[in-house]
């Protein structure tokens, strides 16, 4: 695409740069070269992470609770 308004151009690319399409671009390219530089991870091993974390959580609950309930049952509160 040419450009041709030249006397209105820095009020056209202050537009341009405030528009959501500039910033979410930009934010893309950011995170792209952030993940490239492995500076941070993708979105799927984020989520993987996340994932592996809830589950090992869960487990040290559900351990807890059995131990809980494993003495409860010894004591006969049950």
């Amino acid at each position: 695409m040419k450009f041709n308004k030249w006397k209105k151009a820095l009020e056209r690319f202050a537009d341009h740069e405030s528009s959501k399409y500039h910033c979410d671009s930009v934010l893309k390219a950011e995170c792209t070269l952030l993940i490239e530089s492995e500076k941070q991870d993708s979105v799927a091993v984020q989520l993987n992470h996340q994932a592996k974390q809830q589950i090992l959580d869960n487990r040290r609950k559900i351990t807890q609770l059995s131990k809980l309930l494993s003495s409860a049952a010894d004591k006969e509160f049950l």
